[in-house]
């Protein structure tokens, strides 16, 4: 079951707007109990990226993450790290729907200080500018990992606080963390990853396309087009990356519009589909239930309470 994403692209790079970073402390922290979601099969969130670090710990169950043709499982006392930019979604299935985790997204910045400094040049930049680097899994069972696992639950818990210091005590945290994490990437690792990113690109272009015109017509050789190759090439980044075809995406991507105005407009159903790309009523219907294993009807029936 696809979950409709509350981020929202607002910038030309599709970035996510990240609920409360701000530039005054750009750092956020999330309690995010999935038994609170209404699931079938499975749930899970939209391809998405943004400029922030990701730090996450998994309280309870299991939670899977995918970038770029590779997916990872993060089960409970393990935590991970995900990159600045790096194309990524998360899931969880109905077996472990009672799963908890805590996030902590930081900008780059709160660490490395103004650009170029020995911070930012030395420690910060290597990390954050390795596209091979995109997702890493820590384990309680190795010494350093469980280091960074501790303290990523360490600076939760200041972040739930009302000290007044708080916030030199979180950066203080994280940045114990990234000396670790630093560590544990460091040359020759570090020297040996590959910084160009082709494939992550075009990728990127040709989501922000999808997302800027999904609600049009929209053929194979459109996409290709916005990322200045052919459609073989196109469908080949798609399947590499996203384990699926540009159509398949597509069509992904115009379902969870048509959840987000089911529930915050009061539209008729036709022309929610209508507006989302979807011009046939009958074809709508049929491709919602696959998705959603419920009618367009019924999703805005036991959703729309939760909004009013």
């Amino acid at each position: 079951m696809l979950k409709p994403n509350a981020f929202i692209f607002k910038n030309d790079k599709m970035e996510e707007d990240v609920w409360g970073i701000t530039q005054e402390f750009p750092y956020t922290h999330l309690f995010v109990d999935f038994s609170n979601f209404q699931m079938a099969e499975e749930q899970e969130s939209l391809w998405h990226w943004h400029r922030e670090i990701e730090i996450f710990y998994v309280l309870k169950g299991r939670i899977d993450y995918s970038t770029k043709g590779k997916s990872y499982s993060f089960r409970e006392n393990e935590g991970g790290f995900v990159n600045t930019n790096v194309l990524h979604r998360a899931m969880v299935n109905q077996k472990f729907r009672d799963t908890i985790q805590i996030v902590q997204l930081f900008s780059p910045r709160l660490l490395a200080g103004p650009m170029h400094s020995v911070f930012d040049d030395k420690f910060v930049t290597p990390i954050t500018k390795c596209n091979e680097l995109d997702i890493l899994k820590f384990s309680p069972e190795e010494k350093v990992q469980k280091e960074i696992l501790d303290y990523q639950q360490k600076t939760f818990f200041i972040a739930e606080g009302n000290d007044f210091d708080k916030e030199f005590e979180i950066r203080h945290q994280l940045s114990k963390i990234w000396c670790l994490l630093f560590d544990f990437m460091k040359t020759p690792v570090l020297e040996e990853m590959d910084y160009s990113n082709n494939d992550g690109d075009r990728i990127k272009k040709m989501l922000l396309f999808i997302h800027h015109n999904y609600e049009k017509k929209t053929t194979l050789e459109d996409i290709a087009m916005s990322a200045s190759i052919s459609i073989r090439e196109c469908c080949r980044c798609f399947q590499k990356s996203l384990k699926m075809t540009p159509f398949e995406y597509l069509i992904n991507h115009r379902i969870l519009a048509s959840c987000q105005k089911l529930v915050y407009t009061d539209d008729s159903i036709s022309s929610i589909g209508y507006s989302c790309g979807f011009f046939s009523n009958s074809y709508f219907a049929k491709v919602f239930k696959e998705r959603m294993n419920m009618t367009p009807n019924e999703y805005r029936s036991q959703n729309v309470v939760k909004v009013h």
